[in-house]
């Protein structure tokens, strides 16, 4: 069995095709969505409606839960002031369906392969969301989260960093994002930076030996331009330097 995990969409719409594109020529058997698909980003109305023309497991991200409950918008203004305006601008720009839709996401899902491994997924960690696990993440911290667990494989996200992580004989991965990928000095505090490539990952449990891959995707960064160019979204010009300090480098195309 394989299965493409993708997380933290944050309405990257290119980011999404591209993914899916890649997706669509692997022989996989099942995707699951580990949460945060529109929050900050440019077009959650398209993708929403993207994701719902996927078969596709869903659970619900930290940044998901105010679009179904307007009590949780406040945990925003947290992280910034500019997370809590961007998405109230989101939530003029999606359907009351489109919010139904999200209120169908579960809290975790659970699996057992052929082999008998039990794989736990979620979106921070198993007891928050607003929590992560991360390669830096200390042993003692994991011990925290995991310990009223028996699961074998811990597939999670939030963190916007891929990785495969070992940890008292369990596995621990996380797919990256989707729509958002953090540089290596925002992970680590050092303020936000986004790199021109779109991340998901292929958990393949058919042999005895679990293989994950951590795949990076270009996607289309023209189409982007264009969708900042005519946007209304209140961060435009944040987006706009985030991308296109890249475009020299020839990253994306």
């Amino acid at each position: 069995m394989k299965i493409a995990l993708i997380s933290d969409i944050h309405g990257n719409l290119q980011a999404l095709q591209a993914v899916i594109q890649d997706i669509d020529r692997n022989a996989i058997q099942s995707i699951i969505c580990l949460g945060d698909i529109i929050s900050m980003g440019l077009q959650p109305g398209e993708v929403i409606t993207m994701l719902q023309s996927i078969h596709c497991s869903f659970i619900l991200g930290n940044h998901d839960e105010p679009f179904i409950d307007f009590s949780q918008m406040g945990m925003l203004s947290v992280i910034s002031e500019e997370v809590f305006i961007s998405n109230k601008w989101t939530l003029g720009h999606i359907s009351e369906p489109q919010r139904e839709f999200i209120r169908t996401f579960k809290s975790s899902v659970k699996l057992q392969d052929a082999r008998g491994r039990k794989i736990y997924c979620f979106h921070g960690t198993p007891k928050h969301n607003y929590e992560g696990i991360s390669p830096d993440t200390d042993d003692d911290s994991i011990h925290v989260y995991l310990d009223e667990c028996n699961d074998d494989i811990f597939v999670c996200g939030h963190t916007h960093r891929q990785m495969r992580r070992e940890f008292n004989g369990k596995i621990i991965i996380n797919p990256g994002s989707v729509g958002s990928v953090f540089n290596e000095s925002c992970s680590k505090g050092n303020g936000t930076a986004l790199q021109p490539w779109a991340e998901y990952g292929i958990l393949d449990l058919s042999k005895n030996n679990v293989s994950f891959e951590m795949e990076k995707i270009p996607f289309n960064i023209s189409q982007l331009q264009s969708v900042i160019d005519n946007t209304d979204h209140p961060y435009k010009e944040w987006w706009k330097n985030q991308y296109f300090a890249h475009r020299e480098s020839g990253a994306v195309t």
